[in-house]
This record gives C-alpha cells, sequence and structure tokens, in this order.
C-alpha cells in the first residue's frame, strides 16, 4: 500500500517515483526474456519522431499469466498500488508494452498526453487511467529517459495531433504549459517504477549514449471507466484482473511468448497504429522532443 503522503505527492505532481519496487533478479530474468523473446520481437514496430528517428516498441492487451511479462503486469505489488493511486477503484489492464530504445539510434518519444489519444476511445476519466513504467535499464537524460511537465496533468486534456508516426500534442498549448510549470528528468534505476497520471504530459529524448534504454509500460484503467464498443481493439472493455503474489515473477521465470499466442494476447499492428495515430492533424512543429 501507498503512504497518504505518497498518494498527496502523486495528487499534486502528477507522477509518482516508487524506487527499488522490483528485485535485481527479478527484473534480470524480465531484461533476459526481452532479449530472447522472439515471439515479441516479430511484433515490433518502428516509431518515427518528428527527427525522423525511430524508438521500437511492441504494444499488446490482455494479459498471458504464464509469461513474465503477465506476472510482471498482474503483480500485487503493482496493482495494489494503481488502486490506491486510483481511490480504490478497481483497475483492469489494458496494454502492455516494450519499449526499446538502442544505443546511439534510439529515436525520441514526442510530447504527448496518454488520454489525448485515450479519451478518443470512450473512456471520460482521466483520474483512473494510468501508465506504469518498469525500468528494466537504468534510465537518465542521455539514453533517453522520460521527461515530465510535473502538476501538468491539472490541466485537462490538451489537443492531440500527429508528429511523426506518433500521437503528439498542440505545441502552442505546450509552450504555454512549459512557461508555468517545471520541467523534470524522471532518471529511474533498474527495477524502479513510475506512475504517470493519464493527463501528465510527458516524452523522451533520443538515445544518445552507449547504453540500451529498455522499459516495460503497463497500461491500467479504472473498471467503471469503459471505452466506446467500437474501440475494444485499443481499449478493451473492462474485465477482471487476477492479481498474483510477490513470488510469481520468480516462479514463472524467463518466459516469454509461446508460437501462437499473438491473436490470444492481441498485440496492436503497425498498420493499426498509423490509422489511429498517423492521420490527424500534424502538430510536430513545437511540439517535437528535440525541442524541449
Amino acid at each position: 500500500m501507498l503512504s497518504p503522503s505518497e498518494i498527496s505527492s502523486f495528487n499534486k505532481a502528477g507522477y509518482l517515483h516508487i524506487r527499488n519496487l522490483f528485485t535485481t533478479e527479478e527484473i534480470t530474468l524480465l531484461r533476459e526474456t526481452i532479449i530472447s523473446d522472439q515471439v515479441m520481437e516479430s511484433q515490433v514496430m518502428k516509431m518515427k519522431d518528428a527527427e525522423g528517428k525511430s524508438a521500437r516498441l511492441s504494444l499488446w492487451h490482455f494479459i498471458q499469466p504464464d509469461t513474465i511479462y503477465g506476472a510482471f503486469a498482474a503483480s500485487s505489488r503493482l496493482v495494489s498500488r494503481v488502486k490506491d493511486l486510483f481511490g480504490g477503484e478497481d483497475p483492469y489492464h489494458i496494454h502492455t508494452k516494450i519499449i526499446l530504445k538502442e544505443p546511439h539510434t534510439g529515436g525520441a518519444f514526442d510530447i504527448h498526453q496518454d488520454f489525448g489519444y485515450w479519451y478518443a476511445c470512450g473512456p471520460l476519466d482521466p483520474n483512473v487511467m494510468m501508465s506504469v513504467i518498469i525500468a528494466v535499464d537504468d534510465a537518465d537524460v542521455d539514453n533517453g529517459c522520460l521527461h515530465v511537465l510535473e502538476g501538468s496533468h491539472k490541466l485537462g486534456r490538451i489537443d492531440h495531433g500527429s508528429s511523426g508516426q506518433q500521437a503528439g500534442a498542440n505545441g502552442e498549448m505546450i509552450a504555454q504549459a512549459r512557461a508555468r510549470l517545471p520541467t523534470v528528468a524522471c532518471e529511474l534505476r533498474a527495477g524502479d517504477v513510475l506512475c504517470t497520471h493519464s493527463n501528465l504530459v510527458h516524452w523522451s529524448k533520443a538515445n544518445v549514449s552507449d547504453r540500451w534504454r529498455r522499459a516495460m509500460i503497463v497500461a491500467y484503467n479504472g473498471v467503471n471507466n469503459p471505452p466506446f464498443d467500437r474501440c475494444t481493439d485499443l481499449i478493451p472493455m473492462p474485465h477482471p484482473l487476477i492479481e498474483v503474489d510477490d513470488a510469481a515473477i520468480l516462479k514463472v521465470g524467463a518466459v516469454g511468448f509461446k508460437q501462437g499466442s499473438e491473436q490470444e494476447a492481441s498485440f496492436l499492428s503497425e498498420k493499426k497504429n498509423v490509422e489511429t495515430f498517423g492521420t490527424s492533424k500534424d502538430y510536430s512543429s513545437g511540439a517535437s522532443a528535440a525541442s524541449m
């Protein structure tokens, strides 16, 4: 459980850094799985930023409980804290994604709010939508850690369009926000977790270091905040999230996706991603991470 001061800090800043939530042994198993998982690698998408560089990611919508990814996403350590930050509402899983920023070549993720595009799928309450970033490698400014505008979740949803092949926030509005709010580089150690409110403005720059930056990001929604029926290929309908105990990650071990499990996991395809985020108004000028 989170303390009242941690919950208060999240409500004020829009994010919460939880140090050492996962052990070195657990994170090592996760990293080894990411490196060797051929099924996940086959589903990786390249995400071009406004500067033309590419980060890579793989995203799926349904927990596979026999994988290490599922053991992390359903971990009671994680889910209980999300529930605390949701004010007691039960969360359910809407996607997990693996972010892969390679040394020197890994691109930026441009400035956005998660709710900037989740909103179009029908859920109405941004206060019960959250991304939880699990640091698989140490993350710092040089290898492209997350940056946030502290307190920006209180600004409400900003209009979004496309920026490269990504969802990007309106640059004029971002300039206004930057003038009022502090920018924070969220440097994490492997095993740390960063919980982010769905309206928090955030971005990450390219990896200019000799080191990888890998992260697993788990997104949750409140069970009383369903999407439109027509959008369930992007945000699933509420469904039970069966929590697992603290021993589950080590018990499952370095197990990735089985061959043939792609449909059951419901991976997001590159085609669907471009259809969803690559055809709307271009907000890339003034809103790219490279300019921040």
